[in-house]
């Protein structure tokens, strides 16, 4: 299975954290180090498919930052693979590795800057502040506060990028008090983006720092939109993490229908949703320390997840959690979108309101 570990359980010199794709790349000379714009890149923090983070210095300020480069290039083809796979996801699945031409518009300027825009637009003490935003090489640059601290549950991969497998006992999840602060600033955070018609599109661990005072910070909003200015287009072109992506949007073609034959309230309660599961399957990692799937599903394609979350009956609990924690993760994961948990109805859940009988086995502790 997937294992996950806490971050104040992290030893920085041991083997676990040698192994993880988040350790940071060995320090060089200061002579050896790039600079774009004011800004000096000190070391490499993480990579993804189109950008790599670095840990960046302001050489007139002399105060660091966190810093996206994005590859105008690889965004261009991830987008153009992402139209392709819209129009039809059958097709590309059995198509394989097979090359074909792509007839798609070029990446504008909005396209660029569109995770930028809303981060400027954007202001509460958990979401990831704003610095800065330019072009540079064909590469755009976002520039955000750096946070001293750690991702909120961090996967540990060998060398290889495969994941490593724990036992059971691995794992030292939060406490109940510190559980229930997070997921509360979790929530908190997700209804002041859902008022501003914000979906993050990619709530999971890894996105979520956390504070050496537990305070949480999301970051990542490169899967973002803003519903009331939303197109088909945006909505079939946004990336998800495969493992923390709802069963609604694995799908082919329900959700054009849905854009077509309901309302906009419909439409935005279907799209909180998603994000909805996305914190119901994090909330399940800081108390199991692992997803409710085999560790294999993490590496499947949208296709072969839609299948198997269609078919999910229930979610896997152990007997030492709160039964009223259960519940909560249960409705949070519930298939159907339109009969998931909101988030109104998560603020009055008794776990949530602290008001459960059975709260002090919640978790198991030390002692």
């Amino acid at each position: 299975m997937t294992r996950w570990f806490h971050p104040s359980t992290l030893d920085f010199t041991s083997s676990s954290w040698n192994q993880s794709r988040f350790r940071t790349k060995k320090t060089h000379s200061s002579k050896h180090h790039r600079h774009v714009k004011n800004y000096q890149l000190l070391r490499e923090l993480t990579q993804g498919s189109t950008c790599t983070i670095y840990l960046a210095l302001d050489t007139k300020t002399k105060k660091r930052y966190a810093i996206k480069e994005i590859s105008m290039t690889k965004l261009q083809r991830q987008l153009c693979m992402d139209w392709l796979q819209a129009r039809n996801p059958k097709q590309q699945q059995a198509d394989g590795c097979k090359r074909r031409r792509i007839h798609s518009p070029p990446l504008s300027a909005t396209t660029h800057c569109t995770e930028s825009i809303l981060l400027q637009s954007l202001h509460h003490d958990n979401i990831i502040k704003w610095v800065d935003c330019f072009e540079e090489n064909n590469h755009l640059y976002l520039v955000t506060e750096w946070i001293e601290g750690s991702v909120l549950v961090d996967l540990r991969k060998d060398d290889d990028g495969n994941q490593i497998e724990d036992t059971d006992d691995a794992y030292h999840s939060f406490d109940p008090s510190t559980l229930r602060s997070i997921f509360t600033q979790l929530v908190r955070t997700l209804q002041y983006l859902h008022e501003e018609d914000i979906i993050h599109g990619d709530i999971k661990p890894d996105n979520i720092l956390l504070t050496k005072t537990n305070q949480t910070k999301l970051i990542d909003f490169g899967s973002a939109i803003r519903l009331n200015t939303s197109t088909r287009a945006q909505f079939t072109q946004r990336r998800r993490t495969p493992a923390f992506t709802p069963p609604e949007c694995n799908g082919n073609n329900k959700k054009e229908h849905l854009i077509d034959h309901h309302d906009p309230e419909t439409i935005k309660h279907y799209e909180t949703a998603a994000d909805i599961w996305s914190l119901g399957l994090t909330l399940y990692c800081m108390v199991y320390g692992k997803l409710p799937y085999h560790s294999e599903v993490t590496s499947a394609n949208h296709m072969e997840l839609y299948g198997l979350l269609s078919n999910l009956t229930s979610i896997p609990h152990q007997d030492y959690v709160n039964q009223d924690l259960c519940n909560l993760m249960d409705q949070m994961l519930t298939v159907a979108p339109l009969e998931r948990i909101t988030l109104d109805q998560i603020m009055q859940h008794p776990w949530f309101l602290n008001k459960s009988s059975t709260d002090t086995t919640t978790l198991t502790t030390d002692t």
